[in-house]
């Protein structure tokens, strides 16, 4: 009996120790509304939107390339701002996510269809963001992006 009292305190003892868990539906909400957030902010073209989902260290890895905030900003900045004259429409499928304290991270699908000039093409991506929690806030501080392909309409 004294055994198996053992082998289950040993076991209860390393469960303990393991600290990434799946989400509980609030900060699962709170992690995937700030992704949300980010992509509707680059879907109307609001910095300040972008800005107010992203640690300001915010780093994200874009076809090759590492982007920061400012990059974002120069990026949004050389898009048609008139109305009509450019749209983006997001749609992402949430993957999995996990926590661990004040970090997480998730996987996602991304889709956009953009519509630029006259001419629209559909974008998917595979993607991930690391989160850090402020101030009860979950804030992207790092997004990976994998194009998958490009279809032009």
């Amino acid at each position: 009996m004294k055994k198996y009292l053992l082998i289950l305190c040993v076991f209860s003892i390393s469960l303990s120790g393991i600290k990434a868990q799946k989400p509980n539906s609030s900060d699962e909400e709170k992690i995937h509304g700030a992704v949300l957030g980010v992509f509707d902010g680059l879907a109307t073209l609001s910095i300040a939107t972008v800005k107010s989902f992203c640690t300001p260290t915010c780093i994200i890895l874009e076809s090759g390339k590492i982007w920061n905030l400012d990059t974002i900003d120069l990026k949004m900045k050389s898009l048609p701002a008139k109305p009509g004259l450019y749209t983006r429409v997001n749609h992402l499928d949430f993957l999995d996510s996990k926590i661990n304290g004040d970090c997480a991270w998730i996987y996602y699908a991304n889709q956009a269809v953009i519509t630029m000039g006259g001419k629209t093409s559909v974008v998917r991506w595979l993607e991930s963001a690391f989160l850090k929690k402020e101030k009860n806030e979950w804030k992207i501080q790092l997004l990976h992006s994998t194009e998958l392909d490009r279809i032009f309409r």
